[in-house]
């Protein structure tokens, strides 16, 4: 499976720099931010606050297309209704509930995100669930190849085997 291969690849380039693992990593977008604000001579608080607006727009635009496709996944008869809704809630119990990143170092994170994984392939197992749709979860499933909950281009599974 191409996941369990980039995880294991992933892992082990990690554990191969240890040093660099133990750091803290930093917020990627504080770089950024401080950038714009000494540049531009802005007050950086203003420019956090349309990181930070442009980032609730894009995950509710994020939740929007997931809705969509989940609906659409029902039509197409590829998913039931109830499976829909309790992926549907699962993902919301994950939104409001995950873990900051933020000061963790790699080989935390990558704990972290395993001991996630592993937790919700039982919990997808145990609601007999597709493992295509996992990937609204991040990348789960063979064939999810997106980010953040994308799978393939945005397609349903049944799209995906094209």
């Amino acid at each position: 499976m191409f996941l369990a291969g980039a995880l294991a690849l992933g892992i082990t380039a990690i554990t191969g720099a240890a040093a660099f693992a133990a750091t803290p990593q930093p917020n990627p977008m504080d770089d950024i931010v401080t950038t714009l604000s000494t540049k531009f001579n802005l007050n950086k608080a203003d420019v956090q606050k349309v990181f930070d607006d442009s980032r609730t727009k894009m995950e509710a635009s994020r939740t929007a297309a997931e809705a969509t496709r989940l609906a659409d996944a029902v039509k197409a008869g590829t998913l039931t209704q109830a499976q829909s809704d309790v992926i549907t809630a699962k993902k919301t119990e994950l939104l409001a509930s995950r873990p900051t990143m933020e000061g963790k170092t790699k080989t935390e994170i990558m704990t972290s995100m395993k001991t996630q994984r592993t937790a919700l392939d039982a919990w997808a197992k145990s609601n007999n669930l597709p493992t295509d749709y996992m990937k609204y979860f991040g990348g789960h499933g063979e064939h999810a190849g997106g980010h953040r909950g994308f799978g393939m281009k945005g397609k349903i599974p049944s799209q995906n085997q094209q």
